[in-house]
């Protein structure tokens, strides 16, 4: 018999709408701005009952410092940890293509 304790959650303090699930992966490609400025925008996939959710944010490598772009493709970017359980706050969920994107977020930590 299993004698293990259940590991607690992240305990919510807010309201809000969040949602838990598992990284299954996170890819990053280079965007040109119509003034000229690049960015990187950055895609988690995460798997929820039932479904995936699309987490999707917008990060200029000139402010964070985590973001390296080389040429057309985005050699370094912050990744969520793959195959590990998270839970994010969303702030601003809209419907592309069937699957809900999340483009306004927050990691809740345990």
């Amino acid at each position: 018999m299993d004698t293990k304790k259940p590991q607690p959650g992240p305990v919510l303090t807010e309201s809000g709408i969040y949602i838990k699930g598992v990284v299954i992966s996170s890819k990053a490609q280079k965007i040109t701005k119509k003034d000229g400025g690049v960015l990187a925008i950055v895609k988690h996939e995460i798997s929820t009952d039932p479904g995936v959710v699309v987490l999707q944010e917008f990060l200029d490598p000139k402010v964070d410092l985590h973001v390296k772009i080389e040429g057309d493709e985005v050699s370094t970017f912050p990744k969520l940890e793959q195959f590990k359980s998270v839970t994010v706050k969303a702030e601003s969920i809209e419907d592309k293509r069937g699957h809900a994107t999340v483009s306004k977020w927050k990691r809740v930590h345990s």
